[in-house]
């Protein structure tokens, strides 16, 4: 229960802002900085081939759709500091094929993970 009243009392970015801030961040070549604030996708953050974003907490990531972030290709990738990402089940991912995961590393994708907490309520933590 402390959990839920912690999460509660956290300040959330909307979905929309936290993507304007990580393009951001990929043209600028600078960090997205969570300051103790938390994020809801209901899809995933995407990083291509030829980004490289980092994002650093302390903070909080929760997604319920396939993933919470998916990074494809060779390209120097996604660096994560400091933060829980939690990938939440949905009612329409229930078949195993669908599960998703809250790290999904596509084609050679480049996660990079520094004192993270990674969970997933169904599905698979990283694939």
């Amino acid at each position: 229960m402390l959990w839920l009243a912690t999460l509660a009392a956290t300040p959330l970015i909307s979905e929309h802002r936290f993507g304007q801030l990580c393009r951001a961040a990929v043209a600028c070549k600078r960090p997205v900085e969570l300051r103790g604030r938390r994020v809801a996708l209901t899809e995933a953050l995407r990083v291509q081939r030829q980004d490289e974003l980092t994002i650093c907490g302390p903070g909080c990531i929760d997604g319920s759709g396939h993933s919470v972030v998916q990074v494809e290709g060779t390209g120097p990738g996604l660096k994560l500091i400091d933060l829980d990402l939690h990938h939440i089940s949905a009612p329409d991912r229930a078949e195993k094929r669908s599960l998703g995961a809250c790290i999904f590393a596509r084609g050679r994708g480049a996660i990079r993970l520094e004192r993270c907490r990674v969970t997933s309520e169904a599905g698979f933590g990283l694939w």
